[in-house]
C-alpha cells in the first residue's frame, strides 16, 4: 500500500503533536502530584473535624442571626409600621442605623452611650446620642413619630420599659418638643 508523501508528512506531525501533548500532559500531571497528595491529606485531617466544625458554624450562626425590630410611619396616617432585621449583634447602633436606613432618623446619627438598666423589675435604657439626631426641619407631627419609631424601636429589640433619651449629655429639645430631665419616653 502506497500512501502519498502529503499523507506521511501530515501522519507524521500529528503523531508528534500527540506524543508531545502526552509528554507535556504527563509532565504538568507528575510535578503536580505532590500538590495534589498533600491537598488529599489535608482534607483527610480536616474530615475528622468536620463535624465539630459544622456544629460550631451552626452556633455561630445562630448567634449571628439576631434580630432588631424597628418602625417607621407614614405621615399621612400618623400610623406606625412594625419592621424586623436579621443583626449580627444586637445593639442600640443596629437599631438606630435601621432607623437611618428607613430614612426615619436623619444621617449621621450616632449613639453615643447606651446603657440598660433593671430597677425595681422595671428594665431601662439610658441611650445618649449626637446633635444631629434632633432635626430641627420637620413639622411637630413628624418629629413625634420619629421620637415614638426610635422609643418602640429600642424597647420592642431590648425588651425594655422605657427609655432616657440625651442629646450629648444633654435634654432633648427642639422647636417643638422638649423632654425633662428625668422624662422616660414609653412604647405607644
Amino acid at each position: 500500500m502506497k500512501l502519498s508523501r502529503k499523507i506521511k508528512v501530515i501522519l507524521t506531525a500529528g503523531i508528534i503533536s500527540i506524543s508531545a501533548i502526552g509528554v507535556i500532559g504527563c509532565t504538568n500531571d507528575a510535578s503536580s502530584v505532590p500538590a495534589k497528595q498533600e491537598q488529599k491529606n489535608k482534607d483527610d485531617s480536616q474530615k475528622d473535624k468536620k463535624d465539630d466544625v459544622e456544629s460550631s458554624a451552626t452556633k455561630k450562626d445562630k448567634k449571628a442571626n439576631k434580630k432588631i425590630i424597628f418602625y417607621t410611619y407614614d405621615i399621612n396616617t400618623e400610623k406606625l409600621t412594625m419592621h424586623e432585621k436579621k443583626v449580627k449583634k444586637l445593639t442600640a447602633k443596629a437599631v438606630v442605623d435601621a432607623l437611618i436606613e428607613s430614612n426615619i432618623l436623619p444621617k449621621g446619627t450616632e449613639v453615643n452611650k447606651a446603657r440598660i438598666e433593671e430597677k425595681d423589675g422595671i428594665k431601662s435604657m439610658y441611650i445618649d446620642v449626637n446633635e444631629k439626631f434632633v432635626n430641627p426641619n420637620q413639622g411637630s407631627t413628624a418629629e413625634m413619630l420619629q421620637l415614638q419609631c426610635f422609643t418602640n424601636s429600642l424597647i420592642k429589640s431590648f425588651g425594655l420599659n422605657n427609655i432616657k433619651l440625651s442629646v450629648q449629655g444633654g435634654g432633648y429639645s427642639s422647636g417643638h418638643i422638649q423632654l425633662q430631665e428625668n422624662e422616660t419616653l414609653e412604647f405607644k
